[in-house]
């Protein structure tokens, strides 16, 4: 069973995790995105998702302590931000 959507940003992913509707996301980048959010759900760390080919990395400025994954360069997905990243 589902948690609630991972903490994204984005309001078309929020809707594509919450009624699996794909409609308002590029079609090219569904299964990714599919496949980054159920990662997501399922992290209890954020290093859960660091892994290859994800491009785990740190925000800076005033997203500093939240942690993104990228589908494309404009397509940020940001994992749960209130976990530390070290272990």
């Amino acid at each position: 069973m589902r948690r609630g959507a991972p903490l994204v940003p984005e309001p078309r992913l929020e809707v594509f995790w919450e009624r699996n509707d794909p409609r308002r996301l590029p079609t090219a980048h569904v299964q990714r995105f599919r496949q980054i959010l159920a990662l997501l759900e399922d992290a209890d760390h954020p290093n859960d998702v660091d892994l290859v080919g994800l491009h785990f990395h740190p925000l800076t400025g005033e997203m500093t302590g939240r942690f993104a994954v990228t589908v494309r360069a404009s397509w940020p997905i940001f994992p749960i931000s209130s976990m530390s990243a070290s272990r």
